[in-house]
């Protein structure tokens, strides 16, 4: 009996000292997941950024906006 009480002290003092560690642990988990967030927030406003520019400059070169510049295919003329 005696035993088993030292056992849950022991048990209880090792989770008492271990909170604050895991606290911090918690705290640090989070800084980097939101450093991550932000990194792949900023990445896919780039890629967004990239494929739309491209895009307009792939309808500007096939002249959909009718125009049919140099080379241009016209298409907006015929939609």
């Amino acid at each position: 009996m005696k035993s088993m009480i030292i056992v849950a002290v022991l048990a209880f003092l090792a989770v008492a000292s271990a909170k604050p560690f895991l606290g911090e642990l918690g705290a640090g988990l989070g800084e980097v997941g939101a450093g991550l967030g932000a990194g792949l927030g900023n990445i896919g406003a780039g890629l967004g950024a990239g494929i739309g520019a491209g895009l307009e400059g792939l309808g500007a070169g096939l002249g959909l906006g009718g125009r049919g510049g140099r080379g241009g295919l016209g298409l907006g003329g015929l939609l």
